[in-house]
């Protein structure tokens, strides 16, 4: 009887549980157009990313940037960016040597730029709709 009693009460706990994750996790607000996107945005670029730091609760992303659309000077061709170091801080996970359409907004640590999870930031195979729009609205 016993036995029964435990099994019930761990499937319920972890029934429970299995519910409540979704809540630790990085919510974002909704999917925005990359019009939407792109005006919320300080700088919109693609860039190859060439470095990672970790820097405590931050990644530290340094970008060599290859396409300016927004926010980017012409003559800024290798910049940094933050983003949260993952987990429910929504972070961003770039790699070193890819190439993504990158949307910031403003840094987390000081001034500079910033990137999480809820951007449109996006690796640059998987950015056409996004492109095809910034390069048309130029």
């Amino acid at each position: 009887m016993n036995y029964i009693l435990i099994r019930w009460s761990l499937f319920t706990a972890l029934l429970g549980f299995s519910f409540a994750l979704p809540g630790f996790g990085c919510q974002c607000a909704g999917v925005e157009t990359p019009a939407e996107a792109g005006r919320r945005a300080m700088a919109v670029f693609v860039g190859k990313i060439t470095a990672l730091n970790h820097d405590g609760d931050y990644v530290l992303v340094r970008v060599h940037v290859t396409e300016r659309f927004k926010g980017i000077s012409k003559d800024s061709s290798e910049m940094e960016i933050q983003t949260p170091s993952g987990g429910p801080a929504c972070g961003f996970s770039f790699l070193i040597g890819q190439s993504y359409l990158i949307y910031a907004s403003r840094g987390y640590v000081g001034p500079g730029l910033g990137v999480d999870h809820c951007s449109r930031t996006q690796r640059l195979d998987q950015a056409s709709e996004d492109l095809k729009f910034l390069r048309s609205a130029q």
